[in-house]
């Protein structure tokens, strides 16, 4: 994949974090990950697309309008790493993370997501 395909993937899947109408959240994040997506975070450990949707709908709810922008993005082999910022809904950062991802390249899709922060 090339670099500004990632970068297109990885946009698309990270806006829909952001404080959007739930059916397209619901559709970027069926574009950009397999069904049986596996994913980890400080507050999760879990698989498949239904489980992250409803992830992703319950952190807007928690942190209402945050969303994030991505500071790096690297990738090799069908694996990523990037370093991003979440910012509340008035723009002002709140905490600096990374995720780290495996994708399908014949997909373009992500299978794996593990995030890592601390708040």
């Amino acid at each position: 994949m090339t670099d500004e395909a990632l970068q297109k993937l990885w946009n698309t899947y990270q806006s829909a974090w952001a404080d959007i109408p739930t059916q397209e959240r619901e559709r970027r994040l069926r574009e950009t990950l397999t069904p049986d997506v596996a994913f980890t975070n400080p507050d999760a450990d879990d698989r498949g697309i239904d489980r992250m949707i409803a992830s992703v709908h319950d952190f807007q709810q928690r942190y209402a309008g945050c969303y994030f922008r991505t500071t790096l993005l690297r990738q090799q082999h069908g694996q990523l790493v990037a370093m991003w910022t979440m910012f509340d809904r008035n723009d002002a950062p709140l905490v600096n993370g990374h995720s780290y991802a495996r994708f399908d390249v014949q997909k373009d899709q992500f299978t794996q997501l593990a995030g890592f922060w601390k708040l």
